[in-house]
Order: C-alpha cells, then sequence, then structure tokens
C-alpha cells in the first residue's frame, strides 16, 4: 500500500506540472542595446518630472533631475514605456542610485569605475559629484551622454534632456562626471525571434 500511494503522490506531481521547457528570468530589459542607443539620442529636449518636492532645506526641486531621466530610461527599457514605473520605490540620488536594489532584481550589473573601464552605450553612470544620466558611446577619456539638469545654473529647477560630449573626470573628483559607477541592463538580445 506505501509504495502504491507514493507512486500515486510522484504521479499525481508530475501531472500538476506544466509541460515544456522550465525556465527563471529575470526581469529583463524589453529593449535590444541597438533600440536604447537610438531612444536615448532622441531624448535630446525631452522632460521627465516625476514630481517636485521639498528637500528637508526647505530647497524645491522641480523640472526634469537628473535622476528622473534615468527613471523614465529605465522604465522604458523594463516596460517599453518612459512613464510605466518599474522602480517601486525611491530612485535615490545621482551619487547614491548605483546602490539601489533595483539592479539585482533586474540581474543587471554594477560596475566601480578605474582608470582604464570603458562604459558601453547604454550604461547609467553615477558620480560623487550627485548626478546621473545614460552614456550614449565612449571611451577612456570622453563620451557622448544623455542626461538632464546638466546645463542649470540652479539645480533645482531641473532641465530637459541634453545630448553631448563630456570628459570624463576622476572619479575622486566629486565633480559631475566623477563617475564612481556604471549600471550595465541586461538588454534584450538583438537576436532573439
Amino acid at each position: 500500500k506505501r509504495a502504491i500511494s507514493i507512486v500515486l503522490s510522484v504521479s499525481l506531481l508530475f501531472c500538476m506540472m506544466p509541460f515544456g521547457t522550465m525556465t527563471v528570468a529575470a526581469a529583463n530589459s524589453v529593449k535590444t542595446q541597438s533600440e536604447a542607443v537610438a531612444w536615448l539620442n532622441a531624448q535630446e529636449g525631452a522632460s521627465y518630472n516625476f514630481s517636485d518636492f521639498y528637500d528637508d532645506e526647505g530647497n524645491f526641486w522641480g523640472g526634469t533631475q537628473c535622476v528622473e531621466f534615468v527613471r523614465a530610461y529605465v522604465n522604458w527599457l523594463v516596460n517599453g514605456n518612459a512613464w510605466s514605473d518599474a522602480w517601486n520605490g525611491a530612485t535615490g540620488n545621482g551619487d547614491t542610485i548605483w546602490q539601489n536594489s533595483l539592479w539585482s532584481r533586474l540581474g543587471w550589473e554594477v560596475y566601480y569605475n578605474t582608470a582604464d573601464f570603458v562604459p558601453q552605450p547604454g550604461d547609467i553612470f553615477s558620480s560623487g559629484g550627485c548626478h546621473t544620466g545614460v552614456v550614449i558611446s565612449s571611451d577612456v577619456n570622453t563620451a557622448v551622454v544623455a542626461d538632464s539638469n546638466a546645463r542649470n545654473n540652479n539645480p533645482y529647477d531641473g532641465d530637459s534632456v541634453w545630448v553631448h560630449t563630456i570628459t570624463w573626470r576622476s572619479a575622486t573628483s566629486y565633480a559631475a562626471y566623477g563617475v564612481t559607477h556604471y549600471i550595465r541592463p541586461n538588454f534584450k538580445s538583438a537576436h532573439t525571434h
């Protein structure tokens, strides 16, 4: 009786399992790297203001802040819509955005910047100067980036996305482009059918 009971239990278990290959996939990008670069290049002048707020010191933060553009980029990569929120929580500041738990949930890699690191197109940068944006192309010294709140003299007002060429600074410089970390999306394969 016991053997029959075990066989029936195992048979029932197999009957309840779906047929076909079972895979566990991280929530990856629905976009390819080349689609991301094209989207980034098309963002010149775009504005993504998810919410205006006052900080603890009474400063008003409005317009498109740098983290809001990165948030729109991540939303677009994950959901195909810049306004459809993938974050489910706070984004963090430009200098701490690399610490967000979202990256591990998405299966994206975070890289510490070194003197010879060359970011790839689509990488998000996080700088000690409390700034963040996205790399379009780069070598070890210069890059074309898309970022917002990069040309306004009053950072509290924010400004639209700017696609421009920058010079990378030392990670210890605490400059806007003194990058400490890069976040690399897990792009959709261009060969997926």
